[in-house]
């Protein structure tokens, strides 16, 4: 491997980033990913990841097709680009943000290829391969392009809406508390409950693809260009203050650092500072990735200790604990703060910082459901508590907020 440098643009703003070990081979490789994806593979190996040729994902060593009638796309695919732009059509139409585009195309992708499918497994239809057994519409309606878009959006303009309660059920994306600061495949994962909850990630680059080219706004770089050029302060830290999805990034393009053995790890004891570290500010090698939710991190001993919970939610449930927040570094505090003044920690407090709290969904966010119900009464066998301030009638109710006190 060469030194590499390499020059890029990240949210609009020229910026310059250094990596130590980057191949000109690597970046040949990211020269089809965008501006945004180019720029991360030093920023990914600053955090420790594997930018190697042998680090790649297999998700992320398929180049995004070329050739077709609009970028991310192949000769021949009319029908996946009307699908494409339909469901983009919708998603502004409803108001929702370039990434939750992105999360719907990269959705889209992986249900269906982008075609309106006439079935799919078990009762399975249309883009996104919706159930009318679940909700989600009749036959017909969801393999209705705009219908079936709407209602993965959901929220208000969601044709399954009830603007007297103020509910959608089955939710959609809008519904999920916190899905902005999630990754696109957690993020699609909270709405489509798959039984393969990582396959969205090897999609998430053809559809900023295609997603910025519908919109207008393709930029992307012209190659593996290497220049000579250094920029101080250019971090994660300070990509994520900018909105850059660093950790789902870096997880779904490289392999993820080596993780501590759990068994070698004792007991830490009870929220607050360890090992050390700064609050939000804890090298990633550090902490512990959750075997079904590769995406979220935790102290090594809440980690094990949420891993013995999860084993029992699904003997229970029949499915994966559904986690929509773990550890948050300190600038993805900041952001949710600015987003969230009313429920988010001050910035460096948050015990999400030190690793040790999770946010729940699937049921567990609401009082009063059986799924809540049975996490606050065995969670504390294995450690994770709903705080005092928490509950019902509490300071701050969050029924989906959980912490590991040991």
């Amino acid at each position: 491997m060469r030194p590499g440098i390499v020059a890029v643009g990240i949210v609009g703003t020229v910026l310059v980033s250094v990596s130590g070990l980057v191949g000109e081979d690597v970046l040949s490789a990211f020269g089809e990913m965008g501006t945004t994806g180019a720029a991360m593979v030093p920023i990914c190996a600053d955090l420790g990841y594997d930018v190697s040729p042998t680090g790649l994902t297999t998700s992320q060593a398929t180049n995004v097709p070329t050739g077709g009638d609009l970028p991310g796309f192949g000769p021949g695919q009319d029908e996946q680009i009307a699908t494409a732009r339909t469901i983009v059509a919708v998603g502004q139409a409803a108001g929702v943000p370039d990434q939750g585009l992105v999360v719907a195309v990269s959705t889209a992708l992986q249900e269906s290829g982008l075609r309106n499918l006439p079935d799919g497994d078990r009762d399975s239809r249309g883009v996104f391969q919706q159930r009318p057994s679940q909700g989600w519409g009749t036959a017909d309606q969801v393999r209705d392009v705009e219908h079936a878009a709407r209602a993965f959006f959901g929220g208000p303009g969601s044709p399954h809406h009830d603007p007297a309660s103020g509910r959608t059920e089955p939710p959609g994306l809008l519904d999920i508390t916190g899905w902005e600061q999630m990754s696109v495949t957690a993020a699609a994962q909270a709405v489509q409950r798959s039984g393969f909850p990582d396959a969205y990630a090897k999609h998430e680059e053809r559809a900023r693809t295609v997603v910025a080219a519908i919109l207008g706004t393709t930029d992307r770089p012209s190659g593996s260009t290497l220049a000579d050029y250094r920029v101080e302060g250019i971090d994660a830290a300070t990509l994520e203050t900018e909105g850059v999805d660093v950790e789902g990034f870096c997880s779904s393009a490289f392999d993820r650092p080596t993780t501590i053995a759990v068994s070698t790890v004792t007991s830490l004891g009870s929220p607050g500072a360890w090992g050390g570290h700064q609050n939000g500010r804890i090298p990633l090698d550090q902490l512990q990735a959750l075997s079904w939710a590769p995406n979220h991190r935790l102290r090594p001993d809440a980690a094990a200790a949420l891993e013995r919970l999860a084993a029992e939610y699904q003997a229970t449930f029949g499915r994966p604990l559904q986690i929509t927040g773990s550890y948050r570094t300190y600038a993805q505090q900041v952001t949710l703060k600015a987003s969230k003044p009313r429920l988010a920690a001050t910035p460096g407090t948050s015990n999400h910082g030190w690793g040790t709290a999770v946010d729940l969904a699937d049921g567990i966010q609401t009082f009063g459901t059986p799924r809540h119900e049975w996490m606050v009464t065995h969670g504390p066998t294995h450690g994770w508590y709903l705080p005092d301030w928490a509950r019902r009638g509490g300071a701050k109710p969050e029924p989906w907020h959980f912490e590991y006190r040991g």
